[in-house]
């Protein structure tokens, strides 16, 4: 007889939440959020765990929506290329679908959670790459992050008009340590 059930994988959320907790710091930030967005078991698990926030976030918006989770070795960075950049390893875990705004905040979303995190290290926003979805991403960053501690706002090109976006960030995201804007008032 044939048993089609798959048997051969590890059952690690039914394992005692001491040795789930034991696996986890064992984990990769990266394998930690894979495994969140497997279920809403795996979600809940995850969501238990307590994660001393050994990492730091960053959040970039330019042509590709990223996150960066840096620790003490790396830094991994969400988004849909693969490349070797100073020694840092940036690894492609999450490919974006038809709104990449949209499943940006998600997982967004998910890192601010897991990682017990409510401010920002770093946000780097090119103004002029999402313009028509500049307000929602404001709005997200403003419910989800209390602070920012350095933000680099910027635009590709000087004709786009990014002014009054500029200003609603500003006056809706609170930066605490380093602001570096490259806009092009007009």
């Amino acid at each position: 007889m044939i048993n089609n059930r798959r048997d051969n994988k590890f059952p690690i959320i039914r394992l005692p939440f001491l040795a789930i907790e034991e696996i986890f710091k064992t984990m990769h930030p990266i394998e930690i959020i894979n495994f969140l967005m497997t279920s809403k078991r795996a979600k809940a698990t995850t969501k238990n765990m307590t994660f001393y926030s050994k990492y730091a976030i960053g959040l970039g918006i330019d042509e590709t929506m990223g996150i960066a989770i840096l620790g003490t070795n790396n830094l991994e960075q969400m988004e849909e290329k693969t490349a070797e950049n100073d020694g840092n390893i940036l690894r492609s875990v999450f490919k974006y679908l038809k709104d990449p705004v949209e499943e940006w905040k998600h997982v967004c979303k998910y890192v601010l959670d897991i990682f017990k995190k409510q401010t920002i290290d770093t946000l780097t926003l090119y103004m002029d790459e999402f313009v028509d979805q500049n307000v929602s991403i404001i709005d997200f960053l403003r419910t989800n992050v209390k602070s920012v501690n350095g933000c680099n706002v910027l635009q590709s090109e000087e004709e786009n008009d990014v002014d009054e976006h500029g200003a609603y960030l500003l006056a809706n995201i609170t930066v605490a340590n380093e602001l570096n804007s490259h806009l092009q008032y007009k």
